[in-house]
């Protein structure tokens, strides 16, 4: 169905900025054409010596991404266990909004560096940056510079900084164990991207980088979600894109595609990245349903996509975690929670580490808002029903720079507390927590337009709230060294107790790990109204765990726990409160 779909190896040619694009020579390109009329034992010589020369999936030669840039970890590398990023505390940052160190009104890299003493402090050990790589959106710095059409992989958008800013960016925040990972677009460039201008004028080679068809297919069928994706170029031909005009699909059936954009990833791991967010991963690939270029094909989440990152997956990532470096990626799967395995695995083989889930914010902004908390327990449990591959884990996040929803601030209408509610279940629940920057301190923004997402951070806010034990920050502040003080939190066997409170109003979510004689209980009262002390039987529960209790978030009002039984205290109304059952000597983190 599309045209030139289809592609033969051939060597690269010059192009600008094409420096890092490797060479690569199509195996048959090393014989005559009149080869195929060699006698039948010299050919199967051949195959014999080509079998037991098959290059290593790691680097060079692969037969699906072919002459990457192998995996070749330095220096630069933090030395990380494979499944680092199960015990991370991530914070999401919008490069050109977070912080400007020099005064131009556009957040840059040393402006992040700056800062890195700051999000130590709040608790966080990884950040995942928002795309840095020059793109289109430099002509308009001052708009919406969102950094998701690329015109050159392997450059740093000036107004951002360089690489060498980079550099130093990984070296301090990697010094204080602060893992990075980096924005992965895979899809799709910016139609300024030198390979789409060379595709259009099909020169260089570059014809068939990209999906063309002669004719507007619009006329026949819509995008995914009901979008128009063909787009006509100044050749008068159209070319797919899913988004829009200025950012066209690559195509992934061309092998030279796939060799280019894994060297992307392996440059900027061997670099000293910790991992990739890969961004509009359904995309990847188009499958065709028959050979009308008239019929619709399907555009999402096709085998040939999920294929691709089980591949990226095993060639790449699981490398780097062979030789101690730890490297990982999430991936953007903009989709229901029963779908979210779709990319976990293929065919049995592992993929992604860990896929955003996009469905948890909103039921817990909706069981809050309801004052019950039923349906986060519901939704909790047919999430825990998934069989997910043992290393994988969910992304939580409340809000991000898409238009998923608003900021949890503008979410609950103002309301520190129900945000306060919001942030402890996003951190506390199974998953890895991620914040989105300046939800901490409670900027509002709302879903529609996503630049009203991605303003900027405030910092006075910061330094009004620091030291503030009513803030939402020092709240933030709490949650986060309570989920890095304590390994149940994450890292134990989580049980939703909410059914041992006699009170519909409260939610418990109870953490043990088998190697510690303590665990962590965290209790939300989901009324206005405060509630009289919680009895609570939890020996059903709980092994090797002694007497004694503190309450480390939240004011202590005679909590108490012996022989398996917790006694909470009173719950003033929108609260959530911490415990450590087994132990009355831990350090309170916030009692506001």
């Amino acid at each position: 169905m599309f045209y030139e779909r289809k592609s033969t190896a051939r060597p690269h040619s010059p192009a600008p900025n094409l420096a890092h694009s490797p060479a690569r020579r199509g195996i048959m390109s090393a014989f005559p054409v009149s080869s195929r009329k060699t006698p039948l034992v010299l050919v199967l010589l051949t195959l014999f010596l080509l079998a037991a020369c098959k290059p290593q999936p790691q680097g060079p030669g692969d037969e699906y991404f072919g002459n990457f840039t192998p995996v070749n970890p330095g220096a630069e590398s933090l030395g990380a266990p494979a499944d680092w990023y199960s015990d991370a505390r991530f914070y999401h940052i919008w490069v050109n909004a977070f912080s400007d160190s020099d005064g131009d009104g556009i957040g840059d890299i040393p402006g992040i560096v700056n800062r890195l003493d700051y999000l130590e402090d709040l608790g966080i050990n990884a950040i995942w940056l928002s795309p840095i790589f020059e793109t289109k959106g430099q002509d308009y710095p001052q708009g919406n510079m969102h950094g998701y059409d690329t015109t050159d992989h392997y450059e740093i958008n000036p107004y951002f900084g360089d690489t060498e800013d980079v550099r130093n960016l990984l070296d301090q925040a990697h010094s204080r164990g602060i893992r990075v990972i980096f924005d992965f677009v895979p899809n799709h460039v910016s139609t300024q991207h030198p390979w789409f201008q060379y595709s259009v004028e099909n020169s260089g080679g570059y014809g068939d980088w990209f999906v063309w068809e002669y004719e507007d297919l619009d006329n026949y069928y819509d995008g995914p979600w009901g979008q128009e994706v063909w787009h006509r170029a100044s050749n008068g031909r159209y070319y797919y894109g899913v988004f829009w005009d200025g950012m066209p699909d690559l195509n992934y059936e061309n092998p030279e595609v796939r060799e280019s954009m894994a060297s992307v990833v392996t440059h900027w791991l061997n670099f000293g990245f910790d991992g990739i967010r890969v961004d509009a991963v359904k995309y990847v690939y188009e499958q065709d349903t028959d050979d009308n270029p008239r019929t619709a094909p399907i555009m999402e989440d096709t085998a040939a996509t999920r294929e691709y990152f089980a591949e990226l997956r095993e060639k790449i990532l699981d490398h780097y975690g062979y030789r101690g470096f730890g490297k990982f990626m999430v991936v953007e799967n903009w989709t229901n929670t029963d779908k979210l395995d779709t990319y976990a695995e293929f065919n049995g083989r592992a993929a992604a580490q860990m896929s955003f889930d996009f469905d948890l914010g909103g039921t817990i902004f909706y069981s809050l808002s309801g004052g019950s908390p039923a349906a986060l327990s519901s939704y909790l449990s047919t999430r825990d029903s998934y069989d997910m591959p043992s290393d994988f884990r969910y992304g939580n996040f409340l809000s991000n720079h898409d238009n998923v929803r608003s900021r949890p601030m503008t979410e609950t209408g103002d309301n520190t507390e129900t945000a306060k509610m919001a942030a402890a279940y996003n951190i506390l629940l199974p998953g890895v927590p991620f914040v989105y920057y300046g939800n901490e301190v409670g900027m509002t923004g709302a879903a529609g337009d996503d630049i009203d997402l991605r303003q900027d951070l405030n910092w006075a806010d910061v330094t009004s709230q620091t030291g503030d034990s009513s803030s939402l920050l020092e709240w933030y502040r709490a949650l986060l060294t309570a989920r890095k003080n304590y390994d149940e939190l994450g890292g134990g066997q989580f049980t939703d107790v909410s059914s041992e409170a006699s009170n519909g109003n409260i939610f418990a979510g109870l953490w043990q790990d088998a190697a510690s004689d303590t665990a962590v209980l965290f209790v939300g009262n989901h009324n206005s109204s405060g509630v009289t002390p919680e009895s609570m039987n939890l020996s059903g529960y709980l092994s090797g765990v002694g007497s004694g209790v503190t309450t480390i978030i939240g004011s202590d009002n005679g909590a108490g726990f012996s022989s398996g039984s917790f006694t909470s205290g009173t719950i003033a109304g929108r609260t959530v409160k911490v415990y450590v059952l087994g132990s009355g000597s831990e350090p309170v983190l916030l009692a506001p």
